[in-house]
């Protein structure tokens, strides 16, 4: 298994990653008093300078994945069977991409 080889690039951007979240991902963010309207609406995922990526064999549930971690030590996996659901936006820096938000200019 390669595939932390297809986001190798993305060490040293700073990058939004998110996926529509799960029925439990909802259901865990309801409880936590996040409002949701429905599902697939609400996203799941991090943001920051990607400090490193590595393939990990069934390291979490869910199989095998590729772990993309963030400068300041939190990581999320890409379960190699759900890569087409997530979505990046990738700038250079971190003020990039708050001129993105403050724009209005981040996809949804």
């Amino acid at each position: 298994m390669r595939a932390a080889a297809r986001y190798a690039h993305l060490v040293g951007k700073y990058v939004r990653m998110e996926r529509p979240a799960d029925e439990v991902e909802c259901l865990e963010a309801k409880a936590s008093g996040v409002d949701i309207d429905a599902p697939g609406i609400y996203h799941v995922g991090c943001e920051g300078l990607v400090a490193a990526v590595w393939d990990a064999k069934d390291a979490r549930v869910g199989g095998p994945s590729v772990e993309v971690m963030m400068d300041y030590g939190m990581g999320y996996p890409i379960l190699l069977d759900e890569e087409d659901q997530w979505r990046f936006v990738i700038t250079d820096t971190e003020e990039t991409m708050k001129g993105l938000y403050r724009a209005g200019s981040l996809p949804r």
